[in-house]
């Protein structure tokens, strides 16, 4: 049983380092899958997207 609550514990420590240390060297889907030619619409806040001339 406490070999079963050490894995458990390993297991929440190493999914916790893993999802910061991805995070700090800038390894997330948007940052990946982004270009520099890729547009987002930006938020107004009035529920449509603003239009950039």
């Amino acid at each position: 049983m406490k070999a079963m609550y050490v894995a458990f514990a390993a297991i929440v420590l190493i999914a916790f380092g893993a999802n910061f240390g991805l995070n700090n060297i800038g390894f997330s889907s948007a940052e990946r899958q982004a270009s520099d030619t890729t547009r987002l619409p930006s938020d107004t806040g009035d529920g449509e997207a603003a239009i950039d001339e």
